[in-house]
C-alpha cells in the first residue's frame, strides 16, 4: 500500500512539473508576443527603476523605438531565447525572477531585431539564419520542388542540426520568416453567366453549371506595394534616365521611347510629379498540351528605365493572370483591376519616407488575338480588322486580302471613340469596332495613338515566316539542302544568343528568324533567286533594318523606310501567292510607329514574352496550377527584394572590407604567427575576420577565392600577384612582421583582411605589408 501511494505521489508530482513547465513556456511566448507587439508598458517602467539594469535609459528607450510592431517577422518556432535564459527561468518561479528573466528577454529580442541577419543557425557555426534560409528558399525554386517535399527537406535537415537551432520547422514558418508576402488576391468567375462564385466552389449557385471548362481564376496583384517596391528597387536608375529625359538629351543608340513624340506630348499633360509611366503589355500561353488551359497575363514595363533594366524580369510588373480553358472575357476578367489602376493613378503610392509618386499608362502592346481582345475589335479573319486605318478587305480563297492602296482612310481619335460608343449600343460590327474597350478610360494616350504593334509577331513569326517558306518551296531540293547546309554552319559572333536554324527543322524562334532575315537572308538566298525578286526581299530587309535602329539618316529615316515598304507591298502580289493579309498591311504603318515611339528594337514583345514563358513555368503537378504560379511568383519578389537590399548594402561601404568570407585559418601559418605577434589573445580564429572584398582608395578587390569575381580579369591578376611576389621577396630579408603593426587595422581584437583582387587597372595596390601578408594567405 505504502509502495502504490508513493509512486501515485511521484506520479502526480512529475505531472505538477510538466503543467509548470508548459504553464512557463506559454507565459514566454506570450511576453515575445507583448514585447513584439510595443513592450508592455509596466515591463518597461520597471526596467528604467531596476537597480540592476545593465543598459541605460536612454540605450533602453531608443532601442524599444527600434522594435518591430508586427509579429509577422517574428515565429514563435524559432528560438530566440538563449539556452542560459532558459535554464534560469527554469529554475525558479518566483516574481523577482521572472522580472529579470523580462529585462533579460528585452535584451535578447533587442539584440536578435538590430541585428537579425547574423542571428546564428545554431550556436556552433557562423552561417546566420537568414543566409541560411534565403539559400535554401532559393534551392527550393531552383528545384520546383513542391511545398510537401520543401517541409519534409525542412524536417531532414532540422534533425541532422545541433540542437537547439533556429531552423525553421514547416514551409509556412520559412515563408514567414522571409517576409514572403501574398501580393495576390483570387477570385473564380463562371463564364456562362459571368458572376463570380466562391473559390472553393465546384458549381455555380446562378446557372447551375458544373462544367469546369466553364470556370476559371483570376489572380489580381496588390498594384501599391508592387509598385512601391520596384520603383524603390530602381529608383537611383529611373531618376538618372528621367533627368536625361527631361534635359532632352537625346539617345542615339537606343532611339528610346521616353525621347519621341508621343512621350514628348504627354510630359505637357503631366500633372502629378514624381510619376512613372508605364507600357502594358498582354498575351496568353497554353500551360498544358493535354488541354486547352491557358494563362493569360496582363503586365507592364516602366518606361523611365533604361532599356536594358526595363527587359529584365525582375523589373516587370505583374498586374492580372487569367486561368481557363477558354479565351478570356476581357470585362469579367479586368472589372476589378482597371478600377482598383484608376484609383491607384489618382491617389499614388508611397516609397522611402511616404514620398508620394504617381503612374500613368501611355500604350498598350501585344500580339494581333491580344490587342484584338483588349480593343474590343474584329479579329484579323473579318472586314475592317486593321486598328489605324478603315481598309476593309476582300475575301478571297478563304482568306481576308488587304491590297495596296495610294492613300489610307485613318482613323483619328474621335472617330474611333465614337464608333467604339456606336457599336456597343447598337451591339453589332461598326467599322470594326464590337463595341467600347476597358482601356479607354485607363490609357493616359487616346486611341488609336495608344497602340503600338509588335514587329516580332508580325514581322518575323508571322510575315518572314511565310515569305521564307514560299521562297524555300520554290527552289529545287537539292539546292534547298544546300541552303540548309549554309545556315546550319553559318558562323556568328559570341554576341549572338541564337544561331541559325535549318528552314527544314520546322520550328523556329522569333529571335533566328530575326537573325535570318537581318544577316542571312539576302546572303544565302540571292544566288537562288531571280534578281528582281531578290531586290524584292531586299526592300523588306533594309527597310527592317532601318526601322530597328537609330536614325541614320535623321528624321528621314521613317520616311526612307515608309517609301521601301510601299514599294515592298505595292509589288508583293507579283512574287507570293495570298500573303497581303493583315500581316502584310501593317508595316504600311511602321513609319507612324517610329515617329511617335521610336525604333522596332524598343518596341516589341521579346522580353514580354520571354517573362510570360518563365511564368507559365512555375508549376508542377496536375492541379491549383494558378495558386503554385503566384506562389512561386511570392517566393521570387521576396527573393529578389533579398538581394537587392544585398546590393544597397554593398554599395554603401565607403571604405574598408565588406563581404565576410566563412574560411579556416588554421593552416594559415604565417597568419597565425602575425596574430601571435600582434595581439595577446589566443582565439584566432575569432579575432581575425576574412573578407571577400574590400574598398580601398575608391577601387574594389575581390579575393582569388571569391566565387563571382571577373573572370576576365585574371591576366591582370596574375601580374599583379607576380609584383607583389617581387616586393614580398625584397622586403623578405629583414623576416618580421614589425612593420606591419601601423597598417594591419587591429581595432578592438578584430583585425580585417583580405586577399585582394583589383577590378580596376587604372588604381594600384597599395605597396605596403598588409598587401605581403595578403598575399600570402592568397597562397595558402
Amino acid at each position: 500500500m505504502n509502495v502504490e501511494l508513493t509512486l501515485a505521489m511521484e506520479t502526480a508530482e512529475d505531472r505538477n512539473e510538466q503543467r509548470r513547465l508548459t504553464r512557463n513556456n506559454v507565459a514566454r511566448k506570450q511576453t515575445v508576443i507583448n514585447l513584439v507587439n510595443g513592450l508592455s508598458s509596466y515591463v518597461i517602467s520597471e526596467r528604467k527603476n531596476s537597480t540592476e539594469c545593465d543598459v541605460s535609459n536612454s540605450e533602453t528607450l531608443s532601442a524599444s523605438k527600434t522594435i518591430d510592431t508586427t509579429y509577422d517577422n517574428y515565429d514563435i518556432d524559432f528560438d530566440l531565447i538563449s539556452p542560459e535564459f532558459i535554464e534560469n527561468t527554469e529554475a525558479d518561479d518566483s516574481n523577482d525572477d521572472t522580472l529579470n528573466d523580462n529585462f533579460n528577454l528585452i535584451n535578447e529580442l533587442i539584440l536578435s531585431h538590430n541585428k537579425q541577419v547574423a542571428l546564428p543557425l545554431h550556436p556552433y557555426t557562423n552561417i546566420s539564419t537568414k543566409e541560411f534560409c534565403t539559400n535554401l528558399l532559393r534551392a527550393f525554386r531552383q528545384t520546383k520542388l513542391c511545398k510537401t517535399y520543401s517541409t519534409n527537406m525542412l524536417k531532414l535537415i532540422g534533425s541532422g542540426l545541433p540542437q537547439p537551432n533556429n531552423l525553421p520547422t514547416s514551409l509556412n514558418s520559412l515563408l514567414r520568416h522571409m517576409n514572403v508576402e501574398n501580393l495576390f488576391t483570387k477570385r473564380k468567375v463562371c463564364l456562362s453567366c459571368q458572376s463570380d462564385i466562391e473559390y472553393s466552389a465546384r458549381f455555380c449557385l446562378k446557372c447551375k453549371s458544373i462544367d469546369k471548362i466553364q470556370f476559371a481564376n483570376i489572380y489580381d496583384i496588390d498594384y501599391a506595394v508592387v509598385f512601391s517596391e520596384i520603383v524603390e528597387r530602381n529608383i537611383v536608375d529611373i531618376v538618372k534616365y528621367r533627368e536625361k529625359i527631361l534635359n532632352d538629351k537625346y539617345d542615339d543608340i537606343n532611339n528610346d521611347i521616353p525621347f519621341q513624340k508621343i512621350y514628348r506630348s504627354f510630359l505637357k499633360t503631366v500633372i502629378h510629379q514624381p510619376f512613372i509611366s508605364t507600357l502594358i503589355h498582354i498575351d496568353g500561353i497554353p500551360l498544358a498540351k493535354s488541354s486547352k488551359l491557358t494563362l493569360w497575363l496582363l503586365s507592364c514595363s516602366i518606361l523611365e528605365l533604361p532599356p536594358h533594366l526595363r527587359n529584365q524580369r525582375e523589373n516587370m510588373i505583374i498586374l492580372s493572370m487569367w486561368i481557363g480553358f477558354q479565351q478570356p472575357l476581357i470585362k469579367t476578367w479586368l472589372r476589378e483591376c482597371i478600377p482598383s489602376l484608376n484609383q491607384l493613378k489618382s491617389s499614388g503610392f508611397s516609397i522611402r519616407k511616404n514620398e508620394k509618386w504617381y503612374v500613368y499608362f501611355l500604350g498598350l502592346i501585344g500580339d494581333c488575338p491580344a490587342i484584338k481582345l483588349a480593343l474590343n475589335h474584329i479579329g484579323n479573319n473579318g472586314y475592317y480588322s486593321c486598328w489605324f486605318c478603315k481598309i476593309r478587305g476582300i475575301h478571297t480563297a478563304n482568306k481576308r486580302q488587304y491590297y495596296y492602296q495610294e492613300v489610307f482612310n485613318m482613323r483619328s481619335i474621335n472617330s474611333y471613340r465614337n464608333e467604339s460608343k456606336e457599336a456597343e449600343v447598337k451591339h453589332e460590327n461598326v467599322n470594326g469596332h464590337l463595341g467600347l474597350s476597358f482601356f479607354h478610360e485607363l490609357l493616359d494616350i487616346a486611341l488609336p495613338h495608344s497602340i503600338l504593334m509588335d514587329y516580332m509577331h508580325i514581322t518575323l513569326l508571322r510575315h518572314t515566316r511565310c515569305v521564307v517558306l514560299q521562297m524555300y518551296t520554290s527552289i529545287v531540293p537539292k539546292k534547298r539542302s544546300q541552303i540548309d547546309d549554309q545556315l546550319k554552319f553559318q558562323q556568328f559572333p559570341h554576341t549572338f544568343n541564337r544561331k541559325l536554324k535549318p528552314i527544314k527543322s520546322g520550328h523556329i524562334k522569333a529571335s533566328e528568324i530575326k537573325n535570318l532575315l537581318f544577316y542571312a537572308l539576302l546572303p544565302i538566298f540571292y544566288q537562288h533567286l531571280q534578281v528582281d525578286k531578290a531586290a524584292h526581299v531586299a526592300l523588306l530587309v533594309c527597310a527592317i533594318r532601318m526601322l530597328h535602329g537609330p536614325k541614320l539618316f535623321g528624321h528621314e529615316t521613317g520616311l526612307l523606310a515608309h517609301d521601301l515598304l510601299s514599294i515592298y507591298y505595292r509589288d508583293h502580289w507579283k512574287y507570293y501567292d495570298n500573303l497581303e493579309n493583315l500581316g502584310l498591311h501593317l508595316h504600311i504603318h511602321y513609319s507612324n510607329l517610329y515617329l511617335n515611339y521610336g525604333s522596332l528594337n524598343n518596341t516589341n514583345c521579346f522580353a514580354q514574352e520571354s517573362f510570360l514563358g518563365a511564368c507559365a513555368k512555375n508549376k508542377h503537378g496536375t492541379r491549383y496550377w494558378g495558386d503554385l504560379l503566384v506562389h512561386h511568383f511570392d517566393i521570387d519578389f521576396a527573393l529578389q527584394k533579398i538581394i537587392n537590399q544585398q546590393e544597397v548594402d554593398n554599395v554603401n561601404h565607403n571604405e574598408g572590407a565588406f563581404d565576410v568570407a566563412h574560411l579556416s585559418i588554421n593552416n594559415m601559418e604565417k597568419l597565425l604567427s602575425w596574430h601571435k605577434r600582434v595581439c595577446d589573445c589566443n582565439q584566432p580564429a575569432i579575432c581575425i575576420i576574412i573578407y571577400h572584398r574590400s574598398i580601398i582608395r575608391g577601387q574594389t578587390y575581390h579575393s582569388l577565392s571569391y566565387p563571382k569575381r571577373q573572370s576576365n580579369s585574371f591576366d591582370e591578376c596574375e601580374k599583379e600577384m607576380s609584383r607583389r611576389t617581387r616586393l614580398y621577396q625584397q622586403d623578405d630579408n629583414n623576416n618580421d612582421f614589425d612593420s606591419q603593426k601601423d597598417d594591419a587595422d587591429v581595432d578592438n581584437d578584430v583585425v580585417t583582411l583580405d586577399t585582394q583582387h583589383q577590378i580596376s587597372t587604372q588604381s594600384q595596390f597599395p605597396h605596403d605589408s598588409l598587401a605581403r601578408l595578403n598575399y600570402e594567405s592568397a597562397c595558402k
